[in-house]
């Protein structure tokens, strides 16, 4: 295959997908730190009116900083060679992130490229996570053999 999305029937290829995973998850953690920044410092988040209260400032750096949790804990489950569950919901919560600021049109066109490898490496994390827990752990399988 390429290497945008890495050959899943070697060793190599599954800790190239999670290693990809957990950059990407990682990328999505510093990114939303980022918004969490936008956040505090502007006193509410672009686009959205809800956060102009100070309740509603409090409960949006509260799900900012959750998702910026979720996000770390998915690249370290990737980077455990683990995370399909995590993963899942961290890729769903990205797309949701990026349906929300289309909606309410705060999505800049030269961000595009970034979010896009964003969903690449976390599907990818994905993958390699779903085939290490098909043919269990990576150092106790020859995945070569298997595909033979």
């Amino acid at each position: 295959m390429s290497r945008w999305f890495p050959d899943l029937s070697t060793a190599d290829g599954i800790k190239a997908g999670f290693n990809g995973g957990a950059a990407a998850a990682i990328g999505f953690g510093c990114f939303s730190l980022l918004g969490l920044a936008v956040t505090f410092f502007r006193g509410h988040m672009p686009g959205v009116d809800v956060a102009r209260t100070d309740l509603g400032r409090i409960f949006a750096l509260g799900g900012i900083a959750l998702e910026a949790t979720l996000a770390f804990v998915a690249a370290y489950r990737f980077a455990r060679h683990k995370g399909l569950w995590i993963g899942t919901i961290a890729l769903l919560l990205f797309l949701l992130e990026m349906y929300g600021k289309i909606a309410t049109g705060t999505l800049a066109s030269g961000w595009t490229f970034a979010y896009a490898m964003i969903i690449l490496g976390l599907v990818n994390g994905i993958r390699a996570a779903w085939t290490a827990r098909t043919f269990g752990p990576l150092d106790e399988t020859d995945l070569e053999r298997v595909f033979e």
